[in-house]
């Protein structure tokens, strides 16, 4: 696995001169204005800003002067802008502590002179500096505070800029839905002759659809964004474009194409000084090359890289660079380590240090994809040192990290968004057609009103509105209806795919498959073949059943016989059950959900036997009670206090299931469909836990 530094771009609170022509017209006016008066501060102001994409050194000296003019010439209006710019340009050389102490001088300033929109520019800009910390909570506090003062103003640049740099936070945080929504929302602000913001809404939307493994999509959305940024002689945002489509392609499977937009983006950056995005380069390269087994380049790169980014406070891309590291490490076996810093006797605690460094840094970011990778490597050196239990929970760890970024919600959300917005793109084009249509039929309407009866006129119109009246109100009614069934039946589907995940549970098969395997080591070949055969003929019955909303009892029940035959005999038959039937219900002709009472054996066994120092029991009955159906599971573990108390000292999740959460939403589903009052009730028992589930009785002959 190769893990790569994405360029993500955030806006500063105001538009960029970017191009040469206008930089090179500021210093001409500046050059033929020597005196020291307003005019020549606001030059120097304006000049500290455009370079700040061109040139952040040039930035500085020019905005250190124009704070040194405005503080002669007592000019407290201007002063607060040179600090703010002064600012912009120590983020743009990755000097971010540097940017904070200016942007703080800007906001007191602003505040003190009671310049609202002075003060929702700095918001946004202290905003991006907390970024470049990875404090993401008090980013978006910024930046919503900022949006507030913009919405009041109704400035519009404003807006854009706050919704793009939420959507930025939200992408880092892997919530990509809501980055996306944030992205568009920015979009239809954008006028279509703004071409610096739509390069960098370019950007950032290639950057979710890279997320979601869409390379050709994102490449699309990254090519438009460097023809943007070419054509504006914008040398930073070509930079970033460039760094961006080299990691596109390079995920295409095209490292050669990779590492000559990587080197173009690097001597830019360096051209810059900015330092964050040429450790960036550096740690880009060092990936590429070891993806061609350059295992010397590829270390080379990747300790300029570290080297770069320990002058910054980017914890998640310093994270990837010693990840990065570890990996490299790992696989240049054959490699001369001592010509290449390293000790060649300490190369397994190296790679582990490297490793534990970086889950640090993820953590202490808050990046749900940086500690996913940073688990992922971990659990496969782990395997390589023979912990096995180490190895095993810190690949369930990366599961969990996984599972909570790249899942089918999300990836449905992000469809659903860009549907929305395609739609109201045409709605719009739509109506402005249909308003112009409907401004020439009034014309002619009033044309001909002159030519017959009032009285005639006056009815027409009123039957044609009550018409068009009626089919709008019914219109809207069928549509409103249509919409409910559908996100009803959304709901259901989304349901039923979770329950089938839950009973296909990735601890579970992990465990089997780990008993199967503990049998052949043991040559118990006996053993190994009844619980491998067991073990398929339930995943085949899960699959089975996977697409019916009901099954026999009986069916449901040997499903739920062979699930505990297995874990009984994983756990050394620790524990033993009892299915109890009673007489007037015939198992053969009587329905059910599939796999209802799954999840409160598994949390039985998890939470409750598996704690008990002797042998545990489970007690299923099913008895009919008048029109409902009525089943019971009973066990004599520990109980929800003590498994609670288990759970908090293991340091674990809740021992309340997603399973049993499931079940719930299919409850609520069976009580809207058919109308009744099927329940799921859990009381404590002296020792152990009763489950009571309540549905209607389903019998078919």
């Amino acid at each position: 696995m190769r893990i790569f530094v994405w360029v993500i771009l955030l806006l500063q609170g105001a538009a960029a001169f970017g191009q040469q022509r206008q930089l090179d017209s500021l210093l001409l006016l500046l050059h033929n204005h020597p005196q020291a008066d307003t005019s020549r501060l606001d030059l120097l102001s304006e000049l500290s800003f455009a370079y700040h994409t061109i040139n952040p050194d040039s930035g500085i000296k020019m905005a250190r002067e124009a704070i040194d003019l405005a503080q002669s010439l007592k000019a407290t209006k201007r002063l607060p802008i040179a600090f703010n710019h002064l600012g912009i340009n120590y983020r743009s050389k990755g000097e971010d502590t540097l940017a904070l102490t200016a942007m703080e001088e800007s906001l007191a300033l602003y505040k003190k002179a009671g310049n609202e929109l002075g003060v929702a520019r700095l918001y946004n800009n202290l905003a991006l500096i907390y970024y470049n910390f990875s404090d993401y909570s008090t980013a978006l506090q910024y930046h919503d505070a900022a949006f507030e003062v913009f919405e009041k103003l109704d400035h519009k640049l404003g807006k854009i800029n706050s919704f793009i740099n939420s959507g930025v936070v939200y992408l880092t945080l892997a919530n990509y839905p809501q980055a996306l929504s944030s992205f568009l929302d920015a979009e239809r602000l954008t006028s279509p002759t703004d071409s610096m913001m739509r390069s960098n809404i370019a950007t950032n939307i290639g950057l979710v659809y890279k997320n979601q493994k869409d390379y050709e999509k994102s490449l699309e959305y990254q090519e438009v964004a460097l023809a943007l940024y070419q054509g504006m002689g914008n040398r930073q945002g070509t930079a970033n474009a460039l760094g961006n489509i080299a990691t596109l392609y390079d995920l295409m499977g095209k490292p050669y194409e990779a590492l000559s937009y990587y080197e173009q983006a690097l001597e830019l950056n360096q051209e810059i000084g900015d330092i964050r995005r040429i450790a960036a380069d550096h740690t880009n390269i060092g990936v590429v090359y070891r993806g061609l087994s350059d295992y010397a380049n590829a270390l080379h790169y990747l300790k300029l890289g570290l080297e770069y980014y320990k002058q910054t406070d980017d914890k998640p891309n310093r994270s990837i660079a010693l990840l990065e590291l570890s990996r490299a490490l790992k696989a240049g076996q054959d490699l001369d380590l001592a010509s290449n810093g390293f000790n060649p006797s300490h190369r397994s605690r190296q790679i582990m240090d490297f490793q534990m460094e970086g889950l640090k840094l993820a953590e202490e970011s808050g990046s749900l994809l940086r500690q996913s990778d940073a688990w992922e490597a971990l659990s496969d050196t782990y395997q390589e040192r023979k912990e096995y239990g180490n190895a095993l929970k810190a690949y369930q760890t990366h599961i969990q990290f996984r599972d909570s970024i790249y899942n089918e919600e999300r990836e449905r959300e992000i469809i659903q968004k860009q549907a929305q917005f395609d739609y109201e793109k045409k709605e719009a084009l739509l109506t402005a057609g249909f308003d112009q249509e409907r401004m020439l039929n009034r014309a002619e309407l009033a044309r001909q009103r002159t030519l017959k009866n009032s009285v005639l006129a006056g009815l027409l119109f009123l039957l044609i509105a009550a018409i068009a009246g009626y089919y709008l109100y019914k219109k809207k009614r069928d549509a409103e209806k249509k919409q409910r069934e559908s996100e009803f039946n959304a709901l259901v589907t989304e349901v039923e795919m979770k329950a089938l995940r839950s009973q296909m549970n990735p601890h579970f098969i992990f465990n089997s498959l780990n008993s199967i395997s503990h049998f052949i080591l043991k040559n118990d070949a006996d053993s190994a073949d009844y619980y491998l055969s067991k073990f398929s003929k339930l995943i085949r019955m899960i699959l089975e059943n996977s697409e019916s909303k009901q099954i026999p009892l009986a069916d449901d029940l040997g499903i739920l016989k062979i699930y505990m035959e297995l874990e009984a005999m994983r756990m050394d038959r620790k524990f033993s059950f009892d299915i109890e039937v009673d007489e007037d219900i015939d198992p053969e002709v009587t329905f059910v959900p599939p796999l209802l009472l799954q999840p409160f054996v598994e949390n039985s066994i998890w939470h409750g036997i598996s704690r008990l120092p002797e042998d545990g029991k489970i007690k299923i009955m099913v008895k009919k009670q008048g029109d409902l159906i009525l089943f019971v599971i009973e066990d004599n573990g520990v109980g929800r206090v003590e498994a609670a108390r288990w759970m908090k000292k293991d340091n674990a999740k809740s021992p309340v299931s997603m399973g049993i959460r499931i079940t719930q939403d299919r409850i609520n589903i069976i009580n809207r469909v058919k109308n009744t009052h099927a329940e799921m009730q859990l009381l404590d028992l002296n020792r152990g836990l009763r489950v009571e589930l309540r549905l209607p009785l389903s019998i078919s002959f």
